[in-house]
């Protein structure tokens, strides 16, 4: 083994090794999971039926960045995240469609995994 190569070894062994500590230390404790929100959101009383103001007082309180209702009749929120890594993490996103009268009549729970 030539003096260049074992540089080039030792440099991607080095690198590899700093990208393996940066996806330690970015790591979180706790995330959300699609089953965890569903039941959140049923426990809080977001069920067929609620009012608007209800599924809106309830996203806040979880902390969802959330827009109004649209002309459609649709909320959309996102709740957090679902996984992380080093380069690839995952968010829970729900989407409340309401009734004319502003009554919930589905909602939608679904992860994305997003990255670079």
């Amino acid at each position: 083994m030539t003096r260049r190569t074992r540089i080039a070894v030792a440099l991607a062994v080095g690198i590899a090794a700093v990208l393996a500590g940066l996806n330690w230390v970015s790591r979180r404790k706790e995330y959300r999971t699609v089953a965890e929100v569903r039941a959140q959101l049923v426990v809080a009383g977001v069920v067929p039926g609620a009012p608007v103001s209800r599924v809106l007082r309830v996203l806040d309180s979880l902390g969802a960045q959330h827009s109004a209702v649209d002309s459609a009749g649709v909320v959309s929120a996102r709740i957090g995240l679902s996984f992380e890594d080093l380069f690839i993490h995952g968010d829970i996103f729900v989407a409340f469609r309401f009734d004319s009268s502003g009554h919930l009549v589905s909602q939608t729970v679904r992860e994305k995994l997003t990255g670079p």
